[in-house]
C-alpha cells in the first residue's frame, strides 16, 4: 500500500455553528490519530451580517435544533443566548476572529474556533 503525503483537510465551519460545534470532539480526535494531517480552516458564514435580534419562532427553533445536537453530541448547551434581551445571532464576527487567527497563527485558529464555541454554546457567552 502506497503511502499518503501531504493529506489536507478542508473544514467549511462557522464558529457558531451548533453541527460544527457537536462534530469539534470528532474531529480533535481523528487530528490526535492522524496528526499528519494537516486541517484548512474556511469560514462558511452561518449567518453573517444579521442585524435583527432572534424572535420567539427563531428562539424554540434553534432550541429544538440544538437539543437534537446536544443528544446526538452528548455535549453540554447552555441556553442563557435564548435569554439574553435583543440578541442578534450574528456569525460575522467570531467568523472574522477565526480567520484573524488563521492569518497570524494556522496552526492555533482551530483552537480558537473550539473556545469560542465552548464560550458560546456550553457557557452561554456571546
Amino acid at each position: 500500500m502506497s503511502e499518503v503525503r501531504d493529506v489536507r483537510l478542508l473544514y467549511v465551519a462557522d464558529p457558531l455553528c451548533s453541527w460544527c460545534y457537536g462534530f469539534g470532539p470528532e474531529l480533535s480526535r481523528l487530528l490526535e490519530r492522524r496528526p499528519e494531517l494537516g486541517l484548512d480552516l474556511l469560514m462558511g458564514g452561518l449567518r453573517p451580517g444579521n442585524t435583527e435580534p432572534m424572535s420567539e419562532a427563531f428562539r424554540e427553533m434553534l432550541r429544538g435544533h440544538w437539543a437534537h445536537v446536544a443528544e446526538m453530541s452528548g455535549l453540554a448547551f447552555s441556553e442563557a443566548i435564548f435569554e439574553a434581551p435583543g440578541f442578534v445571532y450574528d456569525t460575522e464576527p467570531p467568523c472574522r476572529a477565526v480567520v484573524t487567527a488563521r492569518s497570524l497563527d494556522p496552526s492555533r485558529a482551530f483552537a480558537l474556533m473550539k473556545e469560542i464555541q465552548s464560550a458560546f454554546y456550553r457557557d452561554g457567552i456571546d
